[in-house]
């Protein structure tokens, strides 16, 4: 009801300003008239008349002026209006122009953009939804194949490590195994004097004849027999046992934990015990290297994956034993803690690399062994990478190499954490 008054008001204002043009024009045309045909006129009069109609043509512009400025000015501010609207992302907005004619055609024309621009933009939020779906799917699918290829390295790896590990074992159960006659000897023995003391509780009271034949045949038996040594290689034997059965039970304990699958799971880590455990699982490999040496620094704890981590430090061994010579071969491992930051250096003394080489080599696929998958480097820089940590070489041809491991301190344990 409101915007039609406005409406009423604004036709009577545009009406009452054209009505005014209208006298204004017909005056002007009056004193135009007079000024032509009237020769007596001083020139004074003439100027003023002249004057009187320039002003009155100053006047009707300006009427006309705001008249075209009151007629455009409102439907000019409801469309720049919405389009600010729309310009912030609102297309909701539309506009209820109903004239002038032109300006009401051109608020249908807005009011159609708009309603095709909200068609695209829901079409493009479907379109980008699929996407997104799709790219999750892919990203779920790679992450799959990554940990695959993780876990396919790493058995890789235990694969060179077999027969190192399958005579580690055999070490332990041979010597349990060799041991086990001179074990059943002894229990033997014990058995044989345990039944003549057994036979000497059933002999009866006036048998006196028959338990003294009894005791002499223990007494000759422990001539025979040295009772006080087998009691003492016992005590050896079992000792050995235990430590036999306690070594395997550590390699097959190692083996599995190396060998299953990850769970992503992160958690508190000290990187000299996943040294440590790297060390043993290539243990027999580096029985044979002239020198090994390990310093193992303080360290406060890491946050990361176990296993993963003891697959990097096993990959880098493994490769470090094939550089060397066995018998002039050094191999060391040494970890530090230094600006809040973890380090574990592996160097050797071995073959070494050249500057090409050492920018290939976390490539995936790329091998300088004949047997190689190409995969250990680039799958350990993954893992380090997935550990905000780093990793770096520095190595010199015939001179050797080292491989410098580092990872950020677990936060609860960072010096800067009040």
């Amino acid at each position: 009801m409101r915007r039609g008054m406005n409406d009423k008001l604004s036709r009577r204002m545009i009406l009452l300003l054209c009505l005014s043009a209208l006298v204004i024009l017909f005056f002007s045309a009056l004193l135009l008239q007079n000024l032509l045909k009237g020769s007596g006129v001083t020139f004074q009069r003439k100027l003023f008349l002249l004057g009187l109609l320039s002003s009155s043509f100053i006047i009707y512009s300006v009427l006309i002026t705001s008249v075209v400025y009151s007629w455009f000015r409102k439907p000019l501010k409801e469309l720049s209006r919405a389009a600010a609207r729309v310009a912030r992302g609102d297309l909701s907005v539309k506009l209820s122009i109903h004239k002038p004619r032109e300006f009401q055609l051109m608020g249908e024309i807005f009011n159609r953009m708009t309603e095709t621009l909200k068609s695209r933009q829901r079409s493009l939020e479907e379109q980008v939804a699929r996407r997104t779906e799709e790219l999750e799917r892919s990203l779920s699918e790679l992450s799959r194949a990554q940990k695959q290829i993780i876990q396919q390295e790493r058995l890789a790896s235990l694969g060179q490590l077999a027969a190192g590990i399958a005579h580690e074992i055999n070490n332990p159960a041979g010597y349990l195994y060799g041991n086990s006659q001179t074990l059943a000897d002894y229990i033997s023995s014990y058995d044989r004097l345990i039944n003549l003391y057994r036979l000497s509780l059933t002999v009866p009271s006036d048998g006196e004849e028959q338990r003294r034949e009894i005791l002499r045949r223990i007494e000759e038996m422990e001539r025979e027999v040295d009772f006080d040594f087998i009691r003492n290689d016992l005590q050896s034997l079992i000792r050995d046992y235990r430590q036999g059965i306690e070594k395997i039970a550590q390699i097959v304990k190692g083996l599995k934990t190396y060998a299953r699958k990850d769970e992503e799971r992160k958690e508190e880590v000290d990187l000299n015990d996943v040294m440590e455990d790297a060390l043993q699982l290539v243990g027999n490999r580096l029985k044979y290297i002239g020198s090994i040496e390990t310093k193992p620094g303080f360290l406060p704890p890491i946050r990361g994956n176990k296993n993963q981590i003891e697959q990097v430090i096993v990959n880098l061994l493994i490769n470090a034993t094939d550089a060397v010579d066995r018998e002039k071969g050094r191999i060391s491992l040494v970890s530090y803690e230094r600006n809040e930051e973890v380090f574990l250096e592996i160097a050797d003394n071995g073959c070494g690399m050249d500057g090409d080489t050492q920018r290939k080599i976390f490539e995936p696929f790329f091998t300088t062994k004949e047997a190689g998958t190409g995969l250990g480097l680039s799958i350990s820089l993954d893992i380090i990478n997935s550990h905000d940590g780093k990793i770096e070489v520095e190595s010199e041809k015939e001179k050797g190499s080292l491989f410098r491991l580092s990872f950020p301190v677990c936060r609860e344990h960072s010096g800067g954490e009040e």
